[in-house]
């Protein structure tokens, strides 16, 4: 499990997805709170079914203002939990 904070300086996030890897589907994220309603938003992945392995995971999100970021995160023995 990922639990993470999403920050835009200027404008409300309007969608958080995730995947493992470069590649492959993106999984929509919903925020703790249950409301994509301003520019700060707490969020938690689950990652379940990884194998005991390193991975790395890619966070996307949006803004109001129609800006798209990807952040790559490196997850060091993400199948342990």
């Amino acid at each position: 499990m990922l639990r993470a904070l999403a920050v835009d300086s200027l404008s409300r996030i309007t969608s958080i997805d995730w995947r493992v890897g470069d590649s492959g589907e993106w999984r929509a994220a919903a925020p703790d709170d249950g409301l994509l309603s301003s520019s700060h938003e707490l969020f938690t992945v689950r990652l379940e079914g990884l194998r005991e392995a390193d991975y790395t995971l890619q966070v996307r999100l949006r803004d109001a203002a129609g800006n798209v970021t990807v952040e790559t995160l490196p997850l060091d023995g993400a199948g342990r939990e």
